[in-house]
């Protein structure tokens, strides 16, 4: 059983490469839909929508 996947991200540039190497690929339906959303307007992220996220980046938390 695959697990969907659906790629996020906050810079919009990452998610138009994932989705053109998908469709180079033939994988788009593979994945529920590329998003690039606002962070200040989260909201076509649903409430317990996920089991899990993948967060990769700066650490911000010991930044300062």
């Amino acid at each position: 059983m695959k697990a969907p996947v659906s790629p996020t991200d906050l810079a919009p540039a990452p998610i138009e490469i994932a989705e053109a190497k998908a469709e180079w690929i033939g994988l788009t339906n593979q994945f529920n839909g590329f998003h690039s959303p606002d962070a200040r307007d989260l909201s076509m992220l649903l409430d317990e929508q996920f089991d899990a996220a993948l967060v990769l980046g700066p650490d911000l938390s010991v930044a300062g």
